[in-house]
């Protein structure tokens, strides 16, 4: 089970480019998080090792979090200023501005961690840790 899904996160993680849908970065998340559930679930077999593996998807998935959450926000934020009234203060427009702005910034610098991270994680010294780990 836990090669299966790595394989899946491997598959989907090598197809992303920096510019990606928002929305594949999450279901890479998505699957980072199910992957991560399973070596937990296998953790008291190999401890020390099984939990470095674990430790490494924790991050990836950490840092996908962290870009779905910024995104998401963004999202809010641009929904409440459209439904605000449109008889507002200007300081109020400025301010959803600058929070979605501030936001956008988050996202963008989480997918670049993202990105620096993924190069790490992918390598075949990932998969060789995952092997030994599973080595009764």
């Amino acid at each position: 089970m836990i090669r299966e899904r790595l394989s899946s996160v491997l598959d989907l993680g090598r197809q992303l480019s920096p510019d990606a849908p928002d929305a594949e970065l999450h279901q890479l998340r998505i699957r980072c998080k199910r992957l991560r559930y399973a070596c937990d679930c296998f953790a008291e077999l190999h401890p020390r090792r099984a939990a470095r593996f674990a430790k490494r998807v924790a991050r990836l998935q950490e840092t996908l979090g962290a870009h779905q959450d910024a995104v998401t926000a963004c999202g809010l934020l641009s929904e409440m200023a459209r439904r605000a009234p449109r008889r507002r203060a200007q300081d109020f427009d400025l301010a959803m501005g600058q929070l979605t702005q501030c936001r956008a910034q988050d996202a963008a610098a989480a997918r670049q961690d993202f990105f620096r991270r993924w190069k790490k994680f992918a390598r075949k010294k990932t998969r060789r840790l995952l092997t030994t780990a599973l080595k009764p």
